[in-house]
């Protein structure tokens, strides 16, 4: 066998002040998210290991781990605040284009969108704002109709922040503030190709409705779904 002369040399490091100040901010922060969505992952799966990599696999497989932690620092960083005149740009911008994207901006979104007081909170209406580091990224709001009920609409999110969970935090918002106001009925319209919001508004107890499609359907060209919830009351 070859002789190998061990090098016995060693080189010392060590961190700078900052250095260890942001090794602090890792721990408190980074890494304990991390843990969390690993803690998650090994949550769904089965005892046996190898059962546990394939499960976390297909779970990584539904959404990956970027976008696990995107979404936690989404969640905790997203506010829903109330609308004010200076946002008007952003309530229709972020609308016409979410609109736009598969359908015409019908006369009804026009007037709405640009004349939003009068149109929605000059009745009683309200509209939500999400924020997210600073600039508006999405928007909510719920409609009075001539016969009391609401109607939540003007859902729409930037088109690079989707899949963050902001619409869902828009629409949970909607819903409490629906109930705080003690609205007598509260519906939304849409349409098939919006798979992922009618997803979300099944998830949040929305159910569909010939009754509020007869009613309401019309307002729309696009509207062929009509959702009610029927929990408002509780």
């Amino acid at each position: 066998s070859r002789n190998v002369k061990l090098d016995n040399r060693v080189k010392m490091i060590s961190l700078t002040p900052y250095g260890v100040q942001l090794l602090g901010q890792l721990r408190e922060n980074i890494w304990r998210d991390v843990d969390i969505i690993i803690r998650d992952l090994l949550g769904v799966s089965a005892p046996n290991f190898t059962d546990q990599i394939t499960n976390i696999e297909k779970e990584l497989d539904k959404q990956s781990f970027e976008d696990r932690f995107k979404s936690m620092h989404t969640q905790k960083s997203v506010e829903i605040i109330e609308y004010a005149k200076k946002y008007a740009k952003e309530f229709y911008d972020i609308n016409a284009q979410w609109i736009g994207e598969n359908f015409v901006l019908e006369d009804v979104d026009k007037y709405v969108l640009s004349n939003p007081e009068e149109a929605i909170l000059k009745d009683g209406g309200v509209i939500l704002l999400a924020k997210y580091n600073g600039e508006i990224v999405g928007t909510g709001a719920l409609m009075k109709m001539p016969d009391g009920a609401f109607e939540f609409t003007k859902m729409g999110v930037w088109h690079h922040l989707r899949g963050l969970k902001i619409g869902e935090k828009l629409l949970i918002a909607a819903i409490e503030r629906a109930k705080k106001m003690n609205v007598p009925r509260l519906f939304l319209l849409t349409n098939k190709k919006q798979e992922a919001a009618i997803h979300l508004y099944e998830k949040l107890g929305f159910v569909h409705s010939q009754e509020i499609m007869d009613k309401y359907g019309h307002e729309y060209e696009r509207c062929n779904v009509a959702m009610d919830y029927p929990k408002i009351g509780e």
